[in-house]
C-alpha cells in the first residue's frame, strides 16, 4: 500500500505455523508512527504480532489488501484450495466476514484478489473446471449480480490468470497464457455484471 506524509498503511506477513498464520502487523495510523522505523506497532495484536487460526489447507499468506476502513484481507493457496481471511484494524479475526472470518475457495488456486471502490471483492482463481473470476460482497457472500451466482468463467484456451486489474468504470481486465498457442497471452475484459 502507498505511503503518504500524513498516513502510513503498514502490514507485513512474516510466516506460518502449524494451522495458523503469524502476521507482524503494523496497523494503519493517521500520522507517522514510531513503528515506521521498523519497531512493532504494539496497538496490533500482542506486541505487534497477530496469530490467525486457519484451515490446514493454508500455506504462507501471499496476498494482502488494506481496506478503506483499515481492516486487512489476507489470502493464500495450497494443494486443497484457497482461503481469504479478514482481520480488524487491531489484528483480530473479523467474524462478520464470510464463514466466521474466512472465505474458503475449495479446490481452487487463488491467483489474485482486488477490492473495488464500493468494497466488493474480485477474485481471480483456477479450479479443475478452468480459470474464473468471482465477486463477493463486503461481507464475503457471493455477489449474485455477477456472472452465474457470482462466478464468471474465462474464455476457452486460457491456462490461468497471471494478472488482473479493475478499470475506473468497474470493468475487470485479466490476462494469462494461452493453452493452445504456446508463448502467447490472452487479454479478456469482463463487464461489471460478469459478461465478457
Amino acid at each position: 500500500q502507498p505511503f503518504s506524509d500524513d498516513e502510513v498503511e503498514r502490514a507485513t506477513v512474516v510466516g506460518r505455523q502449524t494451522a495458523q498464520w503469524v502476521l507482524a502487523a503494523l496497523c494503519a495510523v493517521p500520522q507517522i508512527a514510531a513503528g515506521y522505523a521498523g519497531a512493532p506497532d504494539v496497538t496490533c495484536g500482542t506486541q505487534g504480532e497477530v496469530v490467525v487460526p486457519v484451515p490446514p489447507i493454508s500455506d504462507a499468506p501471499a496476498h494482502l489488501e488494506v481496506l478503506a476502513d483499515q481492516k486487512l484481507l489476507v489470502g493464500t493457496s495450497s494443494g486443497g484450495g484457497s482461503i481469504i481471511a479478514r482481520l480488524t484494524s487491531n489484528g483480530s479475526v473479523d467474524a462478520s466476514f464470510a464463514n466466521a472470518g474466512s472465505l474458503l475457495l475449495a479446490g481452487s488456486t487463488l491467483n489474485e484478489f482486488l477490492v473495488q471502490s464500493d468494497g466488493r471483492i474480485v477474485v481471480a482463481a483456477k479450479s479443475a473446471s478452468g480459470p474464473y473470476v468471482a465477486r463477493f460482497l463486503f461481507d464475503g457472500t457471493p455477489d449474485v449480480t455477477f456472472g452465474v451466482a457470482g462466478v464468471a468463467s474465462a474464455p476457452g484456451g486460457v491456462q490461468g490468470f497471471s494478472a488482473m486489474a479493475i478499470q475506473a468504470d468497474g470493468k475487470i481486465v485479466v490476462t494469462g497464457p494461452q493453452s493452445i498457442n504456446a508463448g502467447q497471452l490472452m487479454l479478456a475484459r469482463f463487464a461489471g455484471n460478469g459478461v465478457l
